[in-house]
């Protein structure tokens, strides 16, 4: 019986034993997407290949965070800064941190709401 760790995936020989491995034990642990699966069965350990599809994803993870930043956060900022009639150096400074923050203040909230976990960084929940 294998155990999905560095020590038994890198350990092992061939990369036939190594897809084994992550085919029988590490199977469980990836919900989306087995990177290490597609690393070392998919394309055998291929680092040019493996850098031009994570350079691909990253771009592609850039598009959309630009589609979302110009859609949303820009017009909300656009929106405040009438609201609060405040200059548009003071919006960008001071709201613009505020929306940069906001992504990791819900992932707490979600993980102590929902999972009833307690991030490290909170300190003492």
């Amino acid at each position: 019986m294998h155990v999905c760790d560095q020590e038994e995936v890198f350990g092992a020989g061939t990369w036939a034993e190594k897809c084994e491995i992550l085919a029988e034990a590490c199977q469980e642990k990836f919900e989306f997407m087995n990177f290490m699966h597609f690393f070392m069965c998919d394309i055998e350990g291929n680092m040019f290949i493996f850098s031009l599809v994570a350079f691909f994803i990253v771009l592609t993870v850039f598009r959309f965070m630009c589609d979302v930043v110009d859609e949303y956060i820009a017009e909300a900022l656009v929106y405040f800064t009438k609201f609060l009639n405040l200059s548009e150096a003071l919006a960008g400074v001071t709201l613009l941190a505020l929306a940069n923050g906001a992504g990791d203040l819900l992932t707490i909230l979600f993980l102590r709401i929902l999972r009833k976990e307690c991030p490290i960084i909170v300190g003492h929940c």
